[in-house]
């Protein structure tokens, strides 16, 4: 009866194959856990986005309304420049401190809610997008503060009047934001889908070999 070298019997060749399956299915699940796990913090950044479009449709709209109410000197209109001014100052922080932790690649706790900073990657469409976005606000920060100094009698009039008119532009700004960093998103779920299927038609193979 002939011998067979070891490397060259069922049984080596059966736990090779066991081997290489186990191997392949340990792989694909510690992969995509740990994907899934990051797409947890994309999440907060899509949130953290959306807020940008929220922040600069809000702050055109109470302008628009506030401008309204407000247009002209009254007994009344210095409590509501107060309230007006105060909030205006609260959306403009936010939306700094959103733009800026995506700049910098660091989203605080102050502003996600998490326990630790945030890490941010950015695919190329989505940088850019954010250059662009990040210009944006800068020109409307400046601007809205050149608008009330030109006006220290009325600067809560003169904010409103530049967000009304430049509000719009920054709301698209930050639209076209939020849609860059969810099909960024949609791009790294495709990603997470596409491994899994040639994962589950290598293990096939394994199996039928």
């Amino acid at each position: 009866m002939p011998q067979f070298p070891w490397y060259n019997t069922i049984r080596f060749r059966v736990s090779l194959a066991l081997l290489g399956l186990f191997a392949l299915q340990a792989g694909t699940a510690g992969f995509t856990h740990y994907e899934v796990d990051l797409r947890k913090h994309d999440y907060e950044i899509l949130n953290l986005a959306g807020q940008t479009r929220v922040i600069s449709h809000t702050m055109a709209h109470q302008s628009r309304n506030y401008l309204k109410e407000n247009g002209t000197l009254s007994l009344g209109s210095q409590r509501d420049a107060a309230v007006y001014s105060r909030n205006l100052q609260q959306s403009m922080a936010l939306y700094d401190k959103i733009i800026s932790g995506f700049r910098n690649r660091r989203l605080d706790p102050e502003i996600t809610g998490l326990d630790e900073p945030l890490t941010c990657s950015w695919d190329q469409n989505s940088h850019n997008q954010l250059d662009v976005s990040a210009a944006a606000w800068e020109s409307f920060s400046r601007g809205m503060q050149r608008a009330k100094d030109a006006s220290p009698a009325r600067p809560d009039l003169a904010a409103a009047r530049y967000a009304v008119e430049h509000g719009e532009a920054l709301a698209r700004s930050s639209d076209n934001l939020s849609r860059a960093f969810q099909r960024m998103m949609e791009g790294k779920l495709a990603t997470i889908r596409l491994f899994n299927q040639l994962a589950f038609i290598a293990s096939a193979l394994l199996t039928a070999l």
